[in-house]
């Protein structure tokens, strides 16, 4: 090493190098605290989100409605999310009319995990990119 560089860096080793832009997110004590109060209510929240899952699964067995399957080996699911798949040919409804219907009688629904490459950032950079299995509804 050059004495140049010791001088320029105190001894220090250097920083590392921002690469591409991104975010830095920082915890405020105030959210550290909130936090650690709901990790502690995280087993009994699981827990009851798994009930409630099993409810559903219950109720859609005999509908045409798709949950998504489990992984095969062992895991804990959160169950933050019951998604379903909606083909509009074994359903006789598209999504998106369920969605609304299901809204009619206040029941939320969202639209979640869109296919990344239909995300505008990848649209822009990879315009005839085409993958049918995550384009499917």
């Amino acid at each position: 090493m050059s004495i140049a560089y010791d001088r320029q860096t105190w001894g220090r080793a250097p920083q590392a190098e921002v690469l591409t832009p991104g975010y830095k997110y920082n915890l405020t004590d105030i959210n550290a605290a909130i936090a650690l109060t709901q990790l502690a209510k995280l087993e009994h929240l699981n827990t009851r989100r798994r009930e409630i899952a099993q409810q559903y699964q219950q109720a859609l067995a005999a509908l045409p409605f798709q949950p998504l399957s489990l992984p095969a080996w062992p895991h804990v699911h959160a169950w933050h999310l019951f998604i379903i798949r909606v083909d509009e040919q074994r359903c006789g409804i598209s999504r998106d009319a369920l969605m609304e219907a299901l809204k009619e009688r206040g029941i939320g629904t969202g639209l979640h995990f869109r296919a990344a490459h239909t995300q505008k950032y990848y649209r822009e950079r990879f315009p005839t990119l085409s993958l049918p299995n995550t384009e499917m509804e």
